[in-house]
């Protein structure tokens, strides 16, 4: 799947998706589709504010629905971002609340742990499932308790983007990270043209008088 880059209006200026090493930090963020195990679908939203995540065949509509930046905090969970909206998955409350997408406000129930195979919410320790556990498209995602022995409905991979070159800093976004200024400025000419050192020679005598009348 080819991508493009996309940027996104953020609250510190443009949000743009992709892959790189956020400047002085150790930090990683990519671009990834989350993929169930239980049937092969991917995690898909189409809307803003509180849209609900579906799952659905992967390429059925626009990849844009179905990429998520993962970005790492330094306590290592992360926050995924829809590339469709530039909106944070966000588990909503107790086991059985819906999952849905809203603007970053760095709670806990936008930040996410990857364990195994489990989406682990920050918040509450419950996992990300396919609500009714069957292979059917379009079901909603839910927060559950986890499951042992695990089914597959609980399990999900993270497949990144085939094509990361359009990766550029998550930082304005955050506003966490100010993208580098260049280090260096044109050189300016060390030198002004030479003025020459010499004016022209005058000459150094006068027309010579005879010496003696007639």
């Amino acid at each position: 799947q080819a991508c493009i880059q996309m940027a996104y209006p953020g609250p510190s200026g443009p949000l743009v998706f992709g892959s790189m090493q956020l400047p002085g930090t150790g930090q990683t963020s990519s671009c990834v589709y989350i993929t169930s195990l239980l049937n092969g679908f991917v995690l898909e939203v189409a809307g803003g504010d509180g849209a609900v995540v579906l799952t659905a065949p992967k390429n059925a509509s626009s990849p844009n629905c179905q990429l998520w930046l993962r970005e790492f905090q330094p306590d290592g969970s992360f926050y995924l971002v829809a590339r469709a909206s530039g909106k944070t998955l966000v588990s909503n409350g107790p086991a059985g609340a819906s999952v849905t997408v809203c603007d970053r406000y760095g709670g806990s129930d936008q930040r996410w742990r990857y364990d195994g195979m489990l989406l682990v919410s920050v918040a509450t320790n419950h996992v990300l499932q396919i609500s009714d556990g069957s292979g059917t498209p379009y079901f909603p995602l839910i927060m559950w308790e986890h499951v042992r022995p695990t089914p597959l409905s609980q399990e999900f991979t993270l497949e990144e983007c085939a094509d990361q070159s359009w990766a550029v800093s998550q930082a304005q976004y955050t506003g966490s990270y100010p993208p580098q200024q260049p280090s260096f400025l044109p050189e300016q000419p060390s030198f002004l043209p030479q003025q020459p050192s010499f004016l022209p020679e005058q000459p150094s005598f006068l027309p010579q008088q005879p010496s003696f009348l007639p």
